[in-house]
């Protein structure tokens, strides 16, 4: 998983942290895709997007 963060559109547009596998950008905006392929944010307009690093791995019992 990759952290990913992403600026509104707009004045006073937001600054959004996610956490997902992969995006697409494409005609319906820009996606981040997480575990199995679920959408998990949708941004139909957005100032601009960065890759801010891989995510931290849970630790898993």
């Amino acid at each position: 998983m990759t952290m990913y963060h992403v600026q509104s559109a707009g004045l006073g547009g937001q600054l959004h942290e996610i956490v997902a596998h992969t995006y697409v950008q494409d005609s319906n905006g820009l996606r981040f895709i997480g575990d199995d392929g679920v959408t998990v944010a949708i941004f139909t307009s957005f100032e601009f997007m960065k890759v801010v690093k891989p995510a931290e791995p849970t630790p898993t019992e």
